[in-house]
């Protein structure tokens, strides 16, 4: 899963009962403690992760997208008429 992807080593302190849950879990799915840890960690940020807004930020239409340029134009044609 995570062998294409470049990997950053880190160290973190955890509970003794956290460490040994790892292991178990480890050992019931056969693959290692790292893999249980990363996934865990990217579930976690998958769940409080926030996306940057997008463009537009409404999905419905919010008028010609000239408009601005056009501004001379328009009001010469008769503003509110």
């Amino acid at each position: 899963m995570y062998g294409i992807m470049a990997t950053k080593k880190t160290t973190i302190y955890i509970p003794e009962a956290l460490k040994r849950n790892i292991e178990l879990i480890a050992e019931r799915e056969g693959v290692s403690e790292a893999d249980v840890i990363r996934t865990a960690v990217a579930d976690a940020i998958a769940r409080r992760w926030v996306p940057e807004p997008t463009l537009p930020l409404v999905d419905y239409a919010l008028g010609a997208p000239d408009i601005a340029e056009r501004t001379d134009e328009l009001l010469d044609e008769g503003f509110g008429r």
